[in-house]
């Protein structure tokens, strides 16, 4: 294979990598200049598509970051091989001003295996930079997810409430052991954010609490007891979550709450058959796609119940019928509303699910037997894949804050 080269210009330095048998390790050169302060960063340099099945294509972000002091125009970007083609980007020419960036759509298709490479070039207005794409064809597509949890796990909270006269009493206890449940969120979070959304329209009656807001308590128990003048929907639940997932945007009621990167856990609590179908003909896993939907991620979205005893109820309450199912799907956390719900376990188990730590969704289906889980490097065995979340999920040992978690697999001639 000839030799290749590749440079990225940041701050008047030059990188070049060159090898006869493929990419090097790129090593900085520094280049004398005119004193002006041109840096323009290609990030990453080089993307590595990894191995993708013939016929097969992918694409991936690379940033156009100015690093330097002054306003760039770029004029032109350009991709000088055909097995790598921009595929997404602003309109030519435009401006990048100092200190921000631009996110360019890289594409990849092997057309047979083997090693490929392929390199950009982006002009400016007061230089060029170039950078490179690394990728691979072969009869699988290999792939490697990656994450870090953060030191402090971000987790969107919401509690809706049966508020039929029979409730009275779960509604107290709720009251009363709120402190203990934050104690023991705080245990896994304390950037926690929670709302309580009784009413038929989803809208929260306690406005959107944090640790930072002072009377967050008082407002939390005070919105347990707001009457819900409508009441159609204080037993279809899920229809109540629905429409407050929905309305999280800009200018709506819930504006604020829901957070793209956090866990968003829903506790419903009801001593009656959760009742959606009944009354506005969407059943239960309809309502739960919905919200996975609007949230975006199935691994990041839990449901959490407590309600009567699944299949046969107790003296003071319904089976809860379509709650339970919502949990199942969701891997929350079912408690008997029968049973002392309010104990320190208990609650330290709903805590426990509102944040992730097991449970890692992967970005293509992969082929089981190939997957590889590491926690900091160190192999780890125990876990199990479910298929119907494309999840990885520990099941000893979870990771931890700061912990980080790689998944690499292979997906047999699947295109990603």
């Amino acid at each position: 294979m000839p030799n290749f080269g590749f440079l990225t210009l940041g701050f008047l330095s030059l990188s070049i990598a060159c090898s006869d048998q493929g990419f090097s390790e790129i090593q900085p050169v520094e280049q004398a200049g005119d004193g002006t302060e041109f840096g323009l960063e290609i990030d990453p340099n080089p993307i590595d598509f990894g191995t993708l099945a013939v016929g097969c294509s992918d694409t991936q972000p690379v940033v156009l970051r100015n690093i330097g002091d002054g306003d760039l125009e770029i004029l032109d970007f350009e991709q000088s091989e055909g097995n790598f083609w921009i595929d997404d980007g602003p309109e030519l020419p435009f401006w990048l001003p100092a200190g921000t960036e631009q996110v360019v759509q890289i594409g990849f298709s092997p057309p047979g295996t083997g090693s490929f490479q392929g390199r950009m070039v982006v002009d400016a207005d007061q230089g060029r930079a170039q950078g490179a794409q690394i990728g691979a064809g072969g009869d699988i597509s290999s792939f490697t997810d990656t994450w870090e949890i953060p030191d402090a796990q971000a987790t969107d909270i919401m509690f809706a409430l049966d508020s039929s006269c029979s409730m009275t009493w779960d509604a107290w206890e709720l009251y009363n052991n709120f402190d203990a449940f934050v104690a023991e969120l705080e245990a896994f979070s304390q950037d926690w954010r929670m709302i309580v959304a009784n009413k038929d329209s989803g809208c929260n009656s306690s406005g959107i609490l944090t640790p930072d807001v002072p009377d967050y308590a008082d407002r939390f128990q005070s919105a347990l007891f707001e009457l819900n003048w409508d009441n159609d929907y204080t037993e279809a639940l899920l229809t109540v979550n629905e429409s407050a997932i929905q309305q999280t945007d800009a200018g709506e009621c819930n504006a604020g709450f829901l957070r793209q990167d956090a866990m968003l856990h829903i506790i419903d609590i009801s001593d009656e058959p959760e009742q959606s179908f009944e009354s506005t003909g969407r059943t239960w896993d309809e309502l739960v796609d919905a919200i996975v939907e609007k949230k975006g991620s199935r691994v990041l979205t839990t449901i959490s119940a407590i309600a009567g005893d699944v299949p046969d109820g107790c003296d003071d309450a319904s089976p809860g019928t379509g709650y339970w199912e919502a949990t199942e799907e969701t891997n929350g956390v079912f408690l008997s509303i029968c049973q002392n719900w309010s104990s320190a376990s208990s609650l330290g188990m709903l805590a426990a699910a509102s944040v992730n730590t097991d449970t890692f969704e992967l970005s293509h289906a992969p082929d089981v037997d190939t997957i590889r889980v590491t926690v900091n490097g160190n192999l780890r065995s125990t876990w199990t894949f479910d298929a119907a979340m494309n999840a990885v999920i520990f099941s000893e040992q979870p990771p931890g804050a700061g912990d980080q978690i790689s998944i690499a697999y292979d997906a047999a001639g699947e295109c990603g």
